[in-house]
Protein backbone atom coordinates (compact mmCIF):
# COMPACT_ATOMS: atom_id res chain seq x y z
CA UNK A 1 0.00 0.00 0.00
CA UNK A 2 2.80 2.58 1.04
CA UNK A 3 4.28 2.22 -2.61
CA UNK A 4 0.25 2.47 -3.86
CA UNK A 5 0.34 5.65 -2.91
CA UNK A 6 3.75 6.88 -3.67
CA UNK A 7 3.33 5.75 -6.79
CA UNK A 8 -0.46 8.01 -7.24
CA UNK A 9 1.49 10.87 -4.90
CA UNK A 10 -1.12 10.49 -2.38
CA UNK A 11 -0.37 11.34 0.94
CA UNK A 12 -3.71 11.75 2.74
CA UNK A 13 -4.00 7.69 3.30
CA UNK A 14 -0.54 7.74 4.60
CA UNK A 15 -0.64 10.41 7.23
CA UNK A 16 -4.34 8.55 8.22
CA UNK A 17 -2.63 5.18 8.94
CA UNK A 18 0.11 6.77 10.78
CA UNK A 19 -2.15 8.39 13.33
CA UNK A 20 -4.44 5.93 13.86
CA UNK A 21 -1.75 3.45 14.24
CA UNK A 22 0.46 5.16 16.41
CA UNK A 23 -2.31 6.65 18.79
CA UNK A 24 -4.19 3.72 19.12
CA UNK A 25 -1.32 1.66 19.73
CA UNK A 26 0.12 4.55 22.45
CA UNK A 27 -3.86 4.31 23.96
CA UNK A 28 -4.52 0.47 23.76
CA UNK A 29 -1.28 -1.21 25.11
CA UNK A 30 -0.54 -0.54 28.49
CA UNK A 31 2.91 -0.10 28.39
CA UNK A 32 3.83 0.99 25.26
CA UNK A 33 7.27 0.79 23.71
CA UNK A 34 8.08 4.99 22.70
CA UNK A 35 11.26 3.40 20.92
CA UNK A 36 9.60 1.57 18.79
CA UNK A 37 6.98 4.56 18.04
CA UNK A 38 8.89 7.28 17.37
CA UNK A 39 10.64 4.91 15.05
CA UNK A 40 7.36 4.07 13.34
CA UNK A 41 6.62 8.01 13.26
CA UNK A 42 10.10 8.92 11.91
CA UNK A 43 9.36 6.60 9.18
CA UNK A 44 5.93 7.68 8.07
CA UNK A 45 7.21 11.06 8.29
CA UNK A 46 9.78 10.47 6.19
CA UNK A 47 7.47 8.56 3.74
CA UNK A 48 5.22 11.67 3.95
CA UNK A 49 7.77 14.12 2.63
CA UNK A 50 9.36 11.76 0.13
CA UNK A 51 5.70 11.57 -1.65
CA UNK A 52 5.79 15.22 -1.91
CA UNK A 53 9.02 15.25 -2.98
CA UNK A 54 8.80 12.56 -5.78
CA UNK A 55 4.94 13.38 -7.06
CA UNK A 56 5.96 15.52 -9.54
CA UNK A 57 9.08 13.31 -11.01
CA UNK A 58 8.01 10.56 -14.00
CA UNK A 59 8.45 7.29 -13.12
CA UNK A 60 11.34 7.23 -15.84
CA UNK A 61 13.45 9.95 -14.18
CA UNK A 62 12.90 8.46 -10.57
CA UNK A 63 16.51 6.94 -10.84
CA UNK A 64 18.13 9.86 -11.32
CA UNK A 65 16.29 12.43 -9.12
CA UNK A 66 17.01 9.77 -6.38
CA UNK A 67 20.88 9.60 -7.36
CA UNK A 68 21.13 13.54 -8.51
CA UNK A 69 19.27 14.72 -4.97
CA UNK A 70 19.88 12.32 -2.44
CA UNK A 71 20.31 15.04 -0.32
CA UNK A 72 17.12 17.43 -0.88
CA UNK A 73 15.66 14.10 -0.23
CA UNK A 74 16.50 14.13 3.40
CA UNK A 75 15.28 16.96 4.27
CA UNK A 76 12.01 16.35 6.11
CA UNK A 77 12.53 18.51 9.05
CA UNK A 78 12.18 21.64 6.25
CA UNK A 79 9.32 19.72 4.80
CA UNK A 80 7.60 19.77 8.52
CA UNK A 81 8.20 23.34 9.51
CA UNK A 82 7.90 25.11 5.62
CA UNK A 83 4.69 23.43 4.20
CA UNK A 84 1.54 25.63 4.05
CA UNK A 85 -1.17 22.68 3.87
CA UNK A 86 -1.64 22.90 7.72
CA UNK A 87 -2.25 26.49 7.82
CA UNK A 88 -3.84 27.39 3.83
CA UNK A 89 -7.45 26.55 4.51
CA UNK A 90 -7.76 29.34 6.71
CA UNK A 91 -7.26 31.92 4.14
CA UNK A 92 -10.41 30.56 2.98
CA UNK A 93 -13.10 32.53 5.15
CA UNK A 94 -10.36 35.86 4.29
CA UNK A 95 -11.45 35.42 0.72
CA UNK A 96 -15.40 34.87 1.22
CA UNK A 97 -15.32 37.69 3.68
CA UNK A 98 -13.60 40.12 1.40
CA UNK A 99 -15.65 38.81 -1.70
CA UNK A 100 -19.19 39.33 0.01
CA UNK A 101 -20.03 35.93 -1.06
CA UNK A 102 -23.08 34.93 0.10
CA UNK A 103 -24.27 31.77 1.28
CA UNK A 104 -25.92 29.09 -1.03
CA UNK A 105 -28.83 27.79 1.82
CA UNK A 106 -28.46 23.94 2.88
CA UNK A 107 -26.13 23.29 -0.81
CA UNK A 108 -23.92 21.12 0.73
CA UNK A 109 -26.32 18.67 1.86
CA UNK A 110 -28.22 18.63 -1.61
CA UNK A 111 -24.98 18.16 -3.14
CA UNK A 112 -24.19 15.53 -0.47
CA UNK A 113 -27.52 13.80 -0.93
CA UNK A 114 -26.80 13.55 -4.64
CA UNK A 115 -23.30 11.82 -4.20
CA UNK A 116 -24.53 9.02 -3.56
CA UNK A 117 -25.29 8.32 -7.29
CA UNK A 118 -21.92 7.55 -8.74
CA UNK A 119 -20.43 10.35 -11.40
CA UNK A 120 -20.13 7.32 -13.86
CA UNK A 121 -24.35 7.41 -14.14
CA UNK A 122 -24.65 11.08 -13.22
CA UNK A 123 -21.90 13.01 -15.28
CA UNK A 124 -23.77 16.43 -14.18
CA UNK A 125 -24.00 15.62 -10.45
CA UNK A 126 -23.97 18.81 -8.68
CA UNK A 127 -20.73 19.56 -7.54
CA UNK A 128 -19.66 20.30 -4.02
CA UNK A 129 -19.82 23.54 -1.91
CA UNK A 130 -15.94 24.11 -2.93
CA UNK A 131 -16.62 25.26 -6.96
CA UNK A 132 -19.31 27.90 -5.76
CA UNK A 133 -16.24 29.20 -3.38
CA UNK A 134 -13.25 28.89 -6.02
CA UNK A 135 -15.72 30.74 -8.53
CA UNK A 136 -17.34 33.55 -6.15
CA UNK A 137 -13.45 34.65 -5.15
CA UNK A 138 -12.20 34.77 -8.26
CA UNK A 139 -9.37 31.81 -7.38
CA UNK A 140 -7.44 30.37 -10.69
CA UNK A 141 -9.52 27.37 -12.19
CA UNK A 142 -6.81 25.78 -12.89
CA UNK A 143 -5.16 25.33 -9.65
CA UNK A 144 -6.44 23.52 -6.42
CA UNK A 145 -7.07 25.54 -3.14
CA UNK A 146 -8.27 24.55 0.14
CA UNK A 147 -11.84 25.15 1.49
CA UNK A 148 -11.67 25.29 5.24
CA UNK A 149 -14.37 23.51 7.06
CA UNK A 150 -15.52 26.34 8.94
CA UNK A 151 -15.61 28.26 5.80
CA UNK A 152 -17.73 25.78 4.07
CA UNK A 153 -20.82 25.36 6.95
CA UNK A 154 -20.47 29.03 6.66
CA UNK A 155 -21.21 29.02 2.49
CA UNK A 156 -24.44 27.02 3.54
CA UNK A 157 -25.76 28.73 6.42
CA UNK A 158 -23.62 32.53 7.31
CA UNK A 159 -22.43 32.88 10.69
CA UNK A 160 -25.07 30.21 11.90
CA UNK A 161 -23.78 27.80 10.00
CA UNK A 162 -19.94 28.21 11.48
CA UNK A 163 -21.58 27.39 14.91
CA UNK A 164 -23.78 24.62 13.55
CA UNK A 165 -20.31 23.23 12.11
CA UNK A 166 -18.53 23.04 15.75
CA UNK A 167 -21.49 21.45 17.23
CA UNK A 168 -22.17 18.56 14.31
CA UNK A 169 -18.14 17.91 14.86
CA UNK A 170 -18.64 17.97 18.82
CA UNK A 171 -21.06 15.04 18.67
CA UNK A 172 -19.76 13.30 16.37
CA UNK A 173 -16.10 13.10 18.27
CA UNK A 174 -18.31 12.66 21.50
CA UNK A 175 -20.25 9.42 19.99
CA UNK A 176 -16.80 7.81 19.21
CA UNK A 177 -15.37 8.69 22.55
CA UNK A 178 -18.26 7.36 23.66
CA UNK A 179 -18.25 4.19 21.70
CA UNK A 180 -14.81 3.21 22.86
CA UNK A 181 -15.95 3.67 26.97
CA UNK A 182 -19.19 1.38 26.43
CA UNK A 183 -18.51 -2.14 25.94
CA UNK A 184 -20.91 -2.56 23.05
CA UNK A 185 -22.53 -6.21 21.43
CA UNK A 186 -21.46 -7.75 18.11
CA UNK A 187 -17.65 -7.36 16.47
CA UNK A 188 -18.35 -4.42 14.41
CA UNK A 189 -19.41 -2.45 17.40
CA UNK A 190 -16.60 -3.87 19.11
CA UNK A 191 -14.27 -3.16 16.64
CA UNK A 192 -15.45 0.35 15.97
CA UNK A 193 -15.23 1.61 19.45
CA UNK A 194 -11.66 0.00 20.20
CA UNK A 195 -10.19 2.49 17.16
CA UNK A 196 -12.91 5.23 17.04
CA UNK A 197 -11.44 7.73 18.67
CA UNK A 198 -8.55 7.96 16.60
CA UNK A 199 -10.09 7.07 13.62
CA UNK A 200 -11.85 10.53 13.92
CA UNK A 201 -8.32 12.28 14.58
CA UNK A 202 -6.58 10.86 11.89
CA UNK A 203 -9.63 12.15 9.52
CA UNK A 204 -9.92 15.15 11.31
CA UNK A 205 -6.83 17.13 7.97
CA UNK A 206 -8.91 16.11 5.47
CA UNK A 207 -12.13 17.06 7.06
CA UNK A 208 -10.83 20.47 8.02
CA UNK A 209 -9.71 21.31 4.55
CA UNK A 210 -13.51 20.53 3.23
CA UNK A 211 -17.09 21.19 3.99
CA UNK A 212 -19.62 19.79 5.21
CA UNK A 213 -19.56 17.13 2.01
CA UNK A 214 -16.43 16.05 3.94
CA UNK A 215 -18.28 13.67 6.24
CA UNK A 216 -18.67 11.26 3.39
CA UNK A 217 -14.84 10.72 3.27
CA UNK A 218 -14.75 10.55 6.93
CA UNK A 219 -18.11 7.73 6.74
CA UNK A 220 -16.42 5.73 3.76
CA UNK A 221 -12.74 6.32 4.87
CA UNK A 222 -12.69 6.35 8.31
CA UNK A 223 -15.27 3.72 9.22
CA UNK A 224 -16.10 1.80 6.42
CA UNK A 225 -13.00 0.81 4.94
CA UNK A 226 -11.20 0.22 8.27
CA UNK A 227 -14.18 -1.80 10.16
CA UNK A 228 -14.27 -4.04 6.73
CA UNK A 229 -10.74 -4.64 6.94
CA UNK A 230 -10.59 -5.03 10.89
CA UNK A 231 -13.62 -7.39 10.44
CA UNK A 232 -11.70 -9.69 8.04
CA UNK A 233 -9.16 -9.93 9.75
CA UNK A 234 -10.85 -10.72 12.87
CA UNK A 235 -13.51 -12.96 11.27
CA UNK A 236 -13.68 -16.39 13.22
CA UNK A 237 -11.97 -19.69 12.20
CA UNK A 238 -12.99 -23.00 12.91
CA UNK A 239 -11.14 -25.48 15.17
CA UNK A 240 -11.10 -28.71 16.37
CA UNK A 241 -10.98 -29.38 19.79
CA UNK A 242 -10.90 -33.41 21.46
CA UNK A 243 -14.15 -33.53 23.24
CA UNK A 244 -13.46 -37.13 24.57
CA UNK A 245 -11.37 -40.56 24.16
CA UNK A 246 -13.19 -43.50 22.90
CA UNK A 247 -11.87 -46.73 23.12
CA UNK A 248 -12.16 -47.64 20.02
CA UNK A 249 -12.53 -44.49 18.13
CA UNK A 250 -9.92 -42.18 19.34
CA UNK A 251 -10.45 -39.08 20.06
CA UNK A 252 -13.97 -37.67 19.31
CA UNK A 253 -13.69 -33.64 17.99
CA UNK A 254 -15.64 -30.71 18.30
CA UNK A 255 -15.85 -27.73 15.45
CA UNK A 256 -15.89 -24.61 17.30
CA UNK A 257 -15.31 -21.21 16.35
Amino acid sequence: MLVFTFVLGNKNEVLSTLVVGVLAYLGLVRKPNWIRAGLVLAAGLWMLYAIDYFRAVPLAGLGEAVHGRAEEATAVATFLTSSNEAYGAHFSMYGVLAAGVEPRFGYSLYSLVCSVIPRVLWPDRPPDIYLYYSESVGAMQDQGYSLHHATGWYLNFGYLGVALGAVVMGLIWAYCLNAHRRAGSGLLFRLFGTVAPWLFVACLPPLIRAGPEGYKGFVIEGVLIPMGVLAFACRPRKVRVPLAWHPERGWIWRATS
